[in-house]
């Protein structure tokens, strides 16, 4: 299966750089030109399954991709952004100057990664999917991924394809919508 992820658009926390983790923040102006692109970009795809995290800047972002295929998004939590608890609002400098008990009482790698393995367990050959998430989540998924590159950068405007057989996840290429003209 062939599964198209995109980093929801970007933020003003995104801008500010500050935790977001389950704190809902709307996509900027530049978010949804980030989503129309990644419209754009996608629209010839034989996308047949839209997945969304919950969170509305993931959720605006599908909204704008599905403009030219017209799918019930689906939205699914185990695609949500890693729970920054106390530490969300934090600039991400502030956070890496906390003492090391503070910072590991956010979610865990771990259980963000568990969360997309129950996430991909329930993928089934059907196509192509196209799904929306954040950062935390992707990284967490796509470091793990034997074929990704030591320095991969989750960024928005980006689609990372992957497939998905045989319970085992490969990274195929970077869309780097940043260095394509549409």
């Amino acid at each position: 299966m062939d599964l198209l992820f995109m980093r929801h658009g970007q933020t003003l926390w995104n801008q500010q750089r500050r935790l977001q983790g389950h704190q809902d923040i709307p996509l900027t102006p530049a978010g949804l030109q980030d989503g129309e692109s990644l419209s754009e970009y996608l629209k010839d795809y034989p996308i047949q399954l839209l997945f969304s995290s919950p969170l509305s800047r993931a959720y605006q972002s599908a909204e704008l991709i599905n403009r030219h295929h017209r799918l019930d998004i689906q939205v699914d939590s185990d695609l949500i952004e890693r729970d920054y608890k106390a530490c969300s609002g934090l600039l991400y400098d502030e956070y890496r100057n906390l003492p090391i008990g503070e910072r590991s009482a956010i979610e865990s790698d771990e259980a963000v990664y568990q969360r997309a393995l129950n996430f991909l367990s329930r993928m089934s050959d059907s196509g192509m999917a196209a799904i929306v998430t954040h950062g935390g989540f992707l990284s967490n998924l796509l470091y793990r991924s034997e074929a990704s590159p030591d320095k991969l950068k989750i960024e928005h405007r980006c689609i990372y394809w992957c497939t998905w057989a045989e319970h085992e996840l490969e990274l195929k290429a970077v869309i780097d919508l940043n260095e394509v003209s549409l």
